[in-house]
């Protein structure tokens, strides 16, 4: 039960995030917003952190990279790209997952699960009053955001077979995305200014740090291993209708009906996923003739 509440606690965080980026980016630049958040991060985990018994350093640097891969993407794509456009195709990650998976590491998705992942991604263009013309050099950027983001799922789910200390291996991936971004940040955009921040900026810095990083991207991990990585896809998918109740409450931006509709096509798809995969352990046992005492998934 734990891990089914933080699994949706995940994307709840990440998508009020996209608040704090707004106060974060009125004192900051967007490469080293995205910088900090983890550096910070990784320095006030680091007196906390098992050096001596962690022993996944391999791992943590390449789910390390292709987080950050897909952050810095998704930045660079933006100053190209419309919000809109770069919300829609990054959200094909969700589809990237299965495809990946199907084709080169033997993951078994079924149709209907085929159909809920289009329909949810249905409702991410609904919701971003998708118009995809004019595509450009930013879009193709958002599309390898996508793309490193299915990578990084996909990479986290190999990891939960193989590291024992997820929530450790959280932590390193935290640290390891400070270290590789420092200087792509400084080639990018030079010495930050943090001196003359204001209050928004740093509470928006701190929610990110605090919240988005330090809790939300360090349980990931732990959270995965019990969800396949395309369930795990869709469920994220539901920051985008965090982001924008978070947006009509806090900053009086209006939702379209038709944005609605997206949000709730979302929410309908990530919860007959999760539901689904909860009941096929328990089918499977009454199938067998045993009796299921977890109503939770076994860790794959």
């Amino acid at each position: 039960m734990l891990r089914l509440l933080t699994l949706f606690m995940i994307p709840t965080v990440w998508g009020i995030a996209f608040i704090a980026m707004r106060w974060a980016l009125l004192g900051l630049e967007p490469v080293w917003l995205t910088e900090l958040r983890f550096l910070l991060a990784g320095l006030l985990a680091a007196p906390f952190f098992p050096w001596r018994r962690f022993g996944a350093w391999k791992e943590a640097f390449i789910g390390g990279a292709l987080l950050f891969t897909c952050l810095a993407l998704q930045t660079m794509g933006l100053g190209y790209t419309t919000v809109a456009k770069s919300a829609f195709i990054t959200a094909t990650y969700a589809m990237f997952i299965p495809t990946i998976g199907a084709l080169f590491l033997r993951h078994r998705v079924r149709a209907a699960e085929w159909l809920v992942l289009t329909l949810a991604l249905v409702g991410v263009g609904l919701m971003c009053n998708l118009d995809l013309a004019g595509l450009n050099v930013g879009d193709l950027l958002t599309l390898g955001c996508a793309i490193a983001s299915a990578l990084h799922i996909l990479w986290l789910d190999r990891c939960t077979r193989t590291v024992p200390d997820l929530l450790s291996f959280g932590l390193a991936q935290v640290m390891a995305v400070g270290v590789i971004g420092l200087p792509f940040a400084w080639l990018m955009e030079g010495p930050p200014s943090i001196s003359s921040l204001g209050f928004l900026p740093i509470a928006g810095l701190l929610y990110l740090t605090l919240i988005s990083t330090l809790l939300a991207f360090v349980l990931q991990p732990w959270v995965q291993r019990s969800y396949p990585p395309h369930v795990a896809g869709v469920v994220f998918l539901l920051e985008s209708p965090v982001a924008a109740v978070a947006a009509w409450l806090m900053l009086g931006e209006g939702l379209t009906w038709m944005g609605a509709a997206g949000a709730g096509l979302i929410i309908l798809c990530a919860f007959y996923l999760v539901w689904r995969t909860q009941v096929q352990p328990a089918a499977a046992a009454v199938a067998d003739g045993h009796s299921l005492v977890v109503t939770s998934p076994e860790p794959r």
